[in-house]
């Protein structure tokens, strides 16, 4: 079989050709080829009310600024979530900076004057997989997350509970919506590690003495007459964890005060407020500091921190905003004046602790309020609750461990079981 010559012409453009194709391929295979052996795990928090958490990162441009990029990763039903990437998704990992190269702007000048566009998807691809330089596991406190995960399923099942109970509510309905923003948040607090639920303190004088920790401990401390606590109060501790980043909220309900002779005697209303904050672990703590005594909670606080000496602590004294005024009705010194002075008067420790306040937005913002103290304002509920409400037989405003436990004291006119 005689071979016939190819012509020069023919065998020089199929060479162009052959050759544009082994380019392409070529660089095609060195942008994806990491993919198909590297997996990305990306620790997001938990969902199991179908909260779809956001993992936060920055990523930097190519001119070197870094950009904010927020990722919502679905489905939320893990604490992980391991997945080939594919474009033209960008999944970042919490507190990953993902390199893009610096070279890549000043290459994709116009090819035979038209816009130089596969260039323009090569750059695409090597900024969308670019390699984390950063390990996001560093950061990442697993505890703290299943702590997260936790708190949705108790939150779920106090009111599927609750719901069982009494049949439907608006006011459940309104929790559950309530809650959900805060959860998610709690769920990226604690994914970032910028939040670390259940640090020990001592919360009464019975408690052993705790090690002193590098970390400082943020707190909200939270004092209420709890007669008996409900859904509001709950979700306001929550509002603190989610919004100011404390570690845990501490509720101190009020001693007995014979000014208020309707209020539930405090040998039975602290069992039920305690069966209340006990479910919501460690997130929340019960205190006893205020038993036995007539103490306002710009006093107990102090009594708090005098128990827990040389461990470095930031305090926020949650109060509602009908005490941001500079004195009560009156004419006596309110809350943020009471606090200066008992940081002047009382045992303080000012090397390791100090002292903020927020208040519940509930019946409007007055005049600002000349203070030295650091103010924050958290938004109250969406829906009207009162304990007040709740001892009338309001149980729907009651999470349900509460409503069991002043069940089981016939407390409220609810019968023993």
């Amino acid at each position: 079989m005689a071979l016939t010559a190819m012509p020069a012409g023919m065998y020089s453009c199929g060479m162009r050709r052959m050759g544009r194709l082994m380019a392409v391929w070529t660089a095609t295979l060195w942008l994806v080829a990491p993919l198909w052996a590297q997996r990305v795990t990306a620790p997001v928090a938990i969902d199991a009310a179908g909260v779809s958490p956001t993992v936060s990162a920055a990523v930097v441009s190519p001119a070197g600024v870094a950009a904010p990029l927020a990722v919502s990763l679905a489905p939320p039903s893990s604490l992980a979530l391991s997945a080939i990437v594919a474009p033209p998704v960008l999944l970042a990992l919490p507190n990953a900076t993902v390199a893009a190269p610096a070279e890549l702007a000043p290459s994709l000048h116009p090819f035979r004057g038209r816009p130089n566009r596969l260039g323009e998807r090569f750059a695409e691809l090597r900024r969308a997989f670019a390699a984390p330089i950063a390990a996001a596991d560093e950061e990442v406190q697993p505890q703290a997350v299943a702590q997260a995960r936790r708190l949705v399923e108790v939150i779920r099942s106090q009111l599927a509970a609750m719901r069982e109970e009494g049949g439907p509510d608006p006011v459940l309905d309104a929790v559950e919506r309530d809650a959900e923003p805060i959860l998610a948040r709690i769920a990226q607090r604690a994914a970032a590690g910028t939040i670390e639920p259940g640090r020990p303190l001592r919360y009464s004088d019975a408690d052993p003495a705790v090690p002193v920790q590098p970390r400082p401990v943020r707190i909200a401390f939270y004092p209420l007459a709890g007669d008996p606590i409900h859904w509001a109060h709950v979700l306001v501790g929550l509002k603190a964890i989610a919004e100011l980043g404390v570690d845990q909220v501490v509720f101190v309900p009020a001693g007995d005060d014979p000014r208020k002779p309707d209020m539930t005697p405090a040998r039975l209303r602290h069992p039920v407020a305690r069966a209340a904050l006990d479910s919501f672990s460690p997130f929340f703590a019960y205190s006893p500091v205020a038993m036995g005594t007539l103490d306002d909670g710009e006093t107990t606080l102090f009594r708090l921190l005098a128990l827990n000496r040389g461990q470095r602590i930031q305090a926020f004294y949650m109060v509602g905003d009908d005490h941001y005024r500079a004195v009560d009705k009156k004419g006596r010194p309110d809350t943020l004046p009471k606090l200066e002075a008992n940081m002047r008067t009382l045992p303080f420790d000012t090397a390791h602790h100090e002292v903020e306040v927020a208040f519940i937005e509930r019946e409007g913002r007055g005049p600002a309020v000349p203070t030295a103290l650091a103010v924050h304002f958290l938004p109250g509920a969406s829906f009207e609750a009162s304990s007040t409400q709740a001892r009338a037989g309001r149980f729907a405003l009651v999470p349900y461990a509460a409503y069991e436990a002043a069940r089981a004291a016939g407390l409220y006119g609810l019968q023993k079981r």
